[in-house]
């Protein structure tokens, strides 16, 4: 009988918890991933020096992932939406790190298992990015929120995680009822942010 209530009453636990309560970071999960950063090399990637050129990048990757994100939160007040910028971050440097790279080599194409990581640099000037594509090479001061979306970029490279799930995808929220494949199947969380699903799968495609 006293096994019996040991084992309703952790069942009750494990039920109250929700999926991502067991979402760890990428030094605590097994390698099962991917994109998995050995935990050693994660604590170099969030405490090293700053390199201004990868915040910068990282910046014009967000402003053309992200474009209208930080302008919605400072007219609305609404948290959620600056947050989904900087689990985009998120999301585009734990990739780097994980593939033990630069943001900049990866969003161009430079790590070879993923040539097409981010949209708003592979499609350029087609269906419609073109406007996207362009705030890789603005000057700065013709980029929207510039000194928002540099602030974001140094959160999101020392690792912060608005979503608490570790994601490693991201997808826009108009596509909620219509996933993506990768994010669909055992042992995917979600988690929705602003205008953004940020989705930790543990196979990474």
């Amino acid at each position: 009988m006293k096994h019996l209530l040991m084992t309703l009453l952790l069942a009750t636990f494990v039920t109250g918890c929700g999926t991502s309560t067991f979402v760890k970071s990428p030094a605590e999960r097994p390698q099962s991933s991917l994109l998995m950063a050995d935990a050693q090399y994660w604590k170099w990637w969030v405490n090293r020096p700053t390199d201004n050129a990868e915040v910068e990048f990282l910046a014009r990757s967000l402003s053309a992932e992200a474009r209208g994100e930080v302008t919605r939160y400072k007219k609305t007040g609404n948290a959620n939406y600056r947050a989904s910028v900087v689990g985009a971050g998120y999301v585009i440097a734990r990739t780097a790190a994980a593939y033990k790279t630069t943001v900049q080599n990866l969003v161009q194409g430079g790590v070879k298992s993923q040539p097409n990581f981010l949209s708003a640099w592979y499609l350029q000037n087609r269906a419609g990015n073109a406007e996207n594509y362009s705030q890789f090479f603005l000057p700065t001061s013709q980029i929207e929120n510039w000194d928002d979306l540099v602030a974001i970029s140094r959160e999101a490279l020392a690792g912060k995680d608005p979503s608490g799930i570790d994601p490693n995808h991201y997808y826009d929220d108009s596509l909620q009822y219509n996933p993506p494949r990768w994010a669909v199947g055992d042992g995917v969380v979600k988690q929705p942010l602003g205008h953004f699903i940020f989705v930790y799968t543990p196979k990474d495609l």
